[in-house]
């Protein structure tokens, strides 16, 4: 299960807001920039409470995450290049709520069709945090994906 995180290369403007957590002047920031598309303009009780977690954290976590997260995009490109470039493909679903936008989950979906491996279902959430949001929805959708996995059972 891939959840909630960009399955493509990002776009210029997240790779900055990366660069920023990066900096011992800017970390703030960058992690400011990222909650507030995190919540995708709801209001959320859970979702308040899981970035006031993430809060807690300072400079150093957040400036590693950065680090992290832009070398990972440098070495692999994106998550789907990754698994595409491994020798055994591991089956995967992404499960997401944000972005909305149709073309995201339209490029995924013509993704899934040519790689049988990877399967994509945008839930009801509109934040970054679907199984806080929606944590019915995506039970349900990690179930359904589990049991679609296991074996037959022989008569």
């Amino acid at each position: 299960i891939h959840m909630d995180w960009l399955v493509f290369r990002p776009s210029e403007r997240y790779i900055d807001v990366i660069r920023q957590l990066e900096g011992s002047d800017s970390w703030q920031e960058g992690r400011d920039t990222l909650f507030e598309i995190w919540r995708g303009g709801i209001a959320d009780e859970g979702v308040e409470a899981a970035l006031a977690v993430m809060s807690g954290h300072g400079a150093e976590m957040w400036r590693r995450s950065g680090r992290e997260i832009g070398a990972s995009f440098r070495a692999g490109g994106s998550p789907l290049e990754a698994y595409a470039a491994m020798a055994e493909r591991p089956r995967v679903m992404h499960l997401y709520g944000q972005p909305r936008e149709e073309a995201y989950l339209q490029r995924q979906q013509e993704f899934a069709a040519a790689n049988d491996w990877f399967g994509v279902r945008r839930l009801a959430a509109c934040s970054h945090f679907t199984m806080i949001e929606t944590a019915s929805e995506a039970a349900e959708a990690v179930g359904r994906f589990l049991a679609e996995q296991a074996p037959a059972a022989s008569a």
